[in-house]
């Protein structure tokens, strides 16, 4: 909003207290403007406020801030009135103008000396016709940066500021019209072109879309055919579509914490609460009044003066047209307990739900109001914008008297019933507000302390036997806990891939996995389950192993089924088909993924494509695709063999009685020879300095950097 001057000017209005009626003419222009004509001939002055239905709730997607941005611009200039002219004559003839924006509309507001009445309405008509002609990205830059300024100077820059906005996005999701409040976002802000404001200005700055207000000292013989001059002969617009989201809600409570430079902390609770001028939202303005309206109010007794705990309590209902906001703070003491705050806040409305307010205590705020909403009036600026709002309201200008009946007629019942209804403990916002942490003084952290003595470790050496087919068998006892973990390692001594068929031992570690023996692989798998086991089955460049762990009382019986998947995998062909088919489904996603991509092509380059490590474990769509059940069984019979294995087992078990559950599960467990295979140190292929390789991702919206460099073999020092 621009530099608003004081709207208490010396032209005053007397209305009769009795009735709150004000005498007015309403009609409509052929283009479907509304004026509204209210003449009082007291003193020679008069006002032109000017509203358009379009606020914050009307911004397209991604243009947040953008109905207040356009506030501004609206005063930079057309071909006739440029620069500031508008400003000019307008002063020159003793007048001033401003405007404001809130989430449902806009109004623009004149005021001056009754013969200056026909340059204030010949300056908005000249704007409503030629303002988004005459935009320039000149116009647009200058005041897109005054429009970001005000939001770090009433948002960013300002105490509690940033929870004020954030209120918004926390309190009403993503979709809806309030989300981004009014100030919106810089980036939105920044991405505003002069094609939008024009656009912008087209759709809702139209004569359909607004409604007109001369209040003063003007003859309506005059006034009126200038208005049809001046407006009427502007065309009408399309019918404006309005966005109608759900009513907001909150599921449960949602709490925030912010840390501002501020002195004292901030307790804020916001709720949903009826929409403007429905049942309700005059006994939660009262509401707000009982709460936290001056010294005799609720809050303030409890809160300022008998419990100390703040230095100031205020609270409002925010009416708004697609759905309110009920907001409480507490401005809190220097160290004051927050949750004292927040349940001495939580039982005054536990309270008021429950008994509801005194007669007396209501009968003040009603009181309060009335005298509020009656000094407004004593200004002519003020009993014209009202006019104009209560035709956005109720589509009746005169409706003081109606707005004020609403006030009158709640009773202390009624406060307490929308109390309870509308300000749950359940569903609300509470937002916590506190000071920054001052600059830290000296203490013990500010150096870091010496390391302490260095601590020898010796692992704890395995007890290792040999079962009678000779495979080697190392137990770490571990009796803490009864669990027990086993793994069979399949260590052939050389590298398990082959190049041409690179993938095949994790797939065959894979199949191990579709069942054995009589179980299929959902049978097997539920057997584990039953026993509280879980297994898995993998294999890498270089091993292939079968991992268990098991509550120790069901030690024997997992171990069998281990050691049957193992030894006896059932290799199904309908289950080799759909493990082979969605095999190479995972790798046609890998290369998808610029990750995966970047990592092989890395390898494949520094290996070399004829060294096993050139690829990767799982294999690619060539490699994988022309492999068969033929070769999985083929490939387990050869590397998953008892005499590559080794068995690892820690757990609540003596060796007693492992070597017992071991014997039985793989001591009849016969083989052959070792295998031959391609030695594991054979060395990468030799760098000739460095290498830059660029693999292009049409359309990527990310660039993914890997670094590969030859190192030592594992285990050398």
């Amino acid at each position: 909003m621009r530099v608003l001057p004081a709207l208490l000017s010396a032209c005053s209005l007397w209305v009769p207290v009795s009735a709150q009626h004000v005498a007015h003419e309403k009609y409509q222009l052929p283009n479907g403007m509304t004026v509204i004509l209210r003449e009082d001939h007291r003193l020679p002055t008069a006002v032109v406020n000017l509203w358009f239905s379009v606020g914050a709730k009307d911004e397209p997607p991604g243009r947040s801030g953008f109905a207040h941005l356009f506030e501004h611009l609206m005063f930079m200039g057309t071909e006739r009135v440029p620069g500031n002219h508008f400003d000019v004559l307008m002063e020159q003839g003793g007048g001033r103008n401003n405007a404001s924006t809130t989430e449902d509309r806009t109004n623009y507001f004149s005021e001056g000396p009754a013969a200056l009445l026909p340059t204030l309405l010949w300056l908005e008509a000249d704007r409503l016709e030629d303002m988004g002609r005459t935009m320039t990205q000149e116009k647009l830059d200058r005041q897109r940066e005054i429009v970001r300024n005000e939001l770090r100077q009433n948002v960013e820059n300002a105490p509690y500021g940033r929870a004020h906005e954030l209120v918004y996005r926390l309190l009403y999701p993503a979709d809806h019209p309030y989300h981004e409040g009014v100030y919106g976002t810089h980036r939105d802000l920044e991405a505003a072109t002069v094609a939008d404001v024009k656009e912008f200005f087209a759709t809702y700055y139209v004569p359909n879309n607004a409604s007109l207000v001369v209040a003063g000292d003007f003859d309506p013989a005059v006034v009126k055919p200038l208005i049809a001059e001046l407006f009427g002969t502007l065309p009408r617009g399309a019918d404006v579509a309005r966005r109608s989201p759900p009513p907001p809600r909150l599921s449960g409570v949602v709490r925030r914490t912010l840390t501002d430079k501020v002195q004292l902390p901030l307790v804020r609770m916001v709720w949903h609460s009826p929409v403007a001028h429905a049942e309700g939202d005059a006994e939660l303005q009262l509401l707000a009044g009982l709460l936290a309206g001056g010294k005799s109010s609720r809050l303030y007794q409890r809160l300022v003066v008998a419990e100390q705990l703040a230095s100031d309590v205020s609270a409002y209902q925010d009416s708004l047209r697609l759905g309110s906001m009920f907001v409480l703070d507490a401005t809190c003491a220097p160290g004051a307990d927050l949750d004292a705050v927040e349940r001495a806040i939580e039982a005054e409305l536990q309270r008021l739900a429950t008994e509801g307010p005194t007669a007396a205590e209501l009968g003040r705020q009603q009181v309060a109001f009335e005298l509020r909403q009656l000094n407004r009036l004593q200004s002519l600026a003020a009993v014209a914008d009202q006019l104009n709002a209560y035709q956005f309201a109720f589509g009746e200008p005169d409706s003081f008297a109606r707005d004020l009946a609403r006030y009158r007629a709640v009773t202390p019942a009624a406060v307490q019933r929308w109390t309870a209804q509308s300000l749950g403990l359940g569903q609300r916002l509470v937002l916590r507000v506190l000071p920054e942490q001052p600059a830290r003084g000296a203490s013990a952290r500010d150096r870091r302390p010496d390391a302490s003595a260095e601590r020898t470790f010796a692992p704890p050496a395995p007890q290792t036997f040999t079962l009678g087919n000779g495979i080697p068998v190392h137990l770490w006892a571990r009796p803490e806990l009864p669990l027990v973990a086993v793994q069979v390692q399949f260590q052939p001594g050389a590298v398990l891939t082959e190049p041409a068929r690179a993938g095949l031992p994790a797939l065959t570690a894979r199949m191990l996995q579709e069942g054995a023996g009589t179980r299929d692989g959902r049978e097997f798998a539920e057997a584990m389950q039953d026993l509280g086991a879980s297994w898995s089955t993998s294999a890498d460049h270089e091993v292939g192993t079968a991992s268990l762990t098991v509550l120790a009382r069901n030690f024997d019986p997992a171990l069998d089924l281990l050691a049957a998947a193992v030894r006896r995998p059932r290799f199904a062909a309908e289950d080799f088909a759909r493990v082979h088919r969605q095999w190479l489904d995972g790798l046609r996603q890998q290369d998808d993924a610029p990750s995966f991509v970047a990592t092989r092509v890395g390898l494949r380059l520094l290996f070399g494509s004829e060294h096993p490590h050139g690829w990767p474990v799982g294999g690619t769509v060539a490699t994988v695709a022309p492999l068969t059940l033929a070769n999985v069984q083929a490939e387990h019979a050869r590397r998953f063999a008892p005499e590559h294995a080794v068995v690892m087992l820690a757990g609540d078990l003596t060796e007693a009685a492992a070597r017992a559950a071991l014997e039985r599960a793989f001591g009849d467990w016969r083989g052959g020879a070792r295998v031959a295979g391609p030695v594991a140190e054979l060395p990468p292929a030799p760098a000739q300095g460095l290498r830059v390789v660029f693999v292009d991702r049409p359309e990527a919206v990310q660039t993914v950097v890997r670094l590969f460099a030859p190192a030592l073999p594992y285990g050398r020092a």
